[in-house]
């Protein structure tokens, strides 16, 4: 069976799937915009490909430090993320999956941020393994 999408935590790559059958390549996806436009050209394809891919391509952003910046507060962190995810959707706006993710993701952070332990880095993790676990259902 041939696999769409591989990570581990910090690489992510994905099948080219536009050029199957007669080639099989691989795109890196380091940052939000990779993923985007992997969603938008059909890179990958499957809407439950396409909602994971947007998701890790968040997670690589975030666990990679994209942007090359720290976040000094968890109100950062969660405005970054919502921003990103967001930006995200705009990918495939009728891709009713990443639509899903999207909104499953923005409650996850909400509840991540609004604990009384949160801080910067929880509430990135909350998201990265949220979209890891999303990969490996």
């Amino acid at each position: 069976m041939l696999e769409a999408i591989r990570y581990s935590r910090g690489s992510l790559e994905l099948l080219e799937q536009r050029k199957l059958p007669f080639e099989e390549a691989w795109v890196r996806i380091d940052t939000c915009d990779d993923g985007w436009r992997a969603i938008r050209d059909m890179t990958v394809r499957g809407a439950p490909a396409i909602a994971i891919s947007g998701m890790l391509s968040l997670a690589m952003e975030l666990v990679n430090g994209g942007e090359g910046r720290q976040f000094v507060s968890v109100e950062e962190a969660r405005g970054w993320i919502l921003t990103k995810l967001d930006f995200l959707e705009t990918s495939r706006p009728t891709a009713v999956n990443l639509s899903i993710a999207v909104s499953a993701m923005k409650a996850l952070l909400e509840q991540a941020a609004a604990s009384s332990s949160a801080t910067p880095e929880t509430v990135a993790m909350v998201v990265v393994e949220e979209a890891e676990e999303m990969l490996r259902r």
